[in-house]
């Protein structure tokens, strides 16, 4: 069993290292194997940085790519399901990612839609932006300030009005 030390809310262990490494793109592919491993661990951040990273790896072994479709399916925390279809959808293995992320960012929980912005962040597509904007109203402020960080950092030029309303009305 994996032990974790915390040190400003950041896990710090083996797996944790291995997802750092691929996510900031110092590591190679021999790290694959332990983000597949790390799919596993009974922390559900850990599983779903492993996925996030996995996205960013450009291919996949087939084991991987069944695991991600496992974690999709049936992991018991949804921000881990959006970290894995995320992963599916850049190896271009999803096909339904769109009609998953509609569904996850209307969730009850706040977590479960701010991964969903974050999702849709690093994927930039013209079909997010009016999911976006509708997340800058989002009676979670975690979830209100992601959007506007990921409208911000896209730069659309349709987002300027929408963020000014927000920042007058919330901030």
């Amino acid at each position: 069993m994996m032990k974790y030390s915390r040190t400003e809310g950041m896990l710090l262990d083996r797996p944790m290292l291995h997802i750092y490494l691929i996510y900031f793109g110092i590591g190679d592919k021999s790290v694959v194997h332990a983000l597949v491993s790390a799919l596993k661990d009974k922390d559900w951040r850990v599983r779903a940085a492993a996925a996030r990273a996995l996205g960013k790896t450009g291919s996949l072994p087939r084991k991987a790519v069944l695991q991600l479709r496992k974690l999709r399916r049936n992991d018991e925390k949804t921000a881990v399901r959006v970290w894995a279809a995320y992963a599916l959808y850049t190896l271009r293995k999803e096909k339904r990612f769109f009609s998953f992320i509609l569904e996850a960012i209307r969730s009850k929980d706040g977590c479960v839609r701010e991964a969903s912005v974050k999702v849709l962040g690093e994927l930039w597509d013209k079909r997010a932006l009016v999911l976006l904007i509708d997340a800058l109203g989002d009676k979670v402020a975690s979830v209100s300030a992601a959007a506007a960080r990921v409208l911000g950092k896209l730069g659309d030029k349709h987002a300027v009005s929408p963020l000014i309303n927000t920042l007058k009305s919330r901030w």
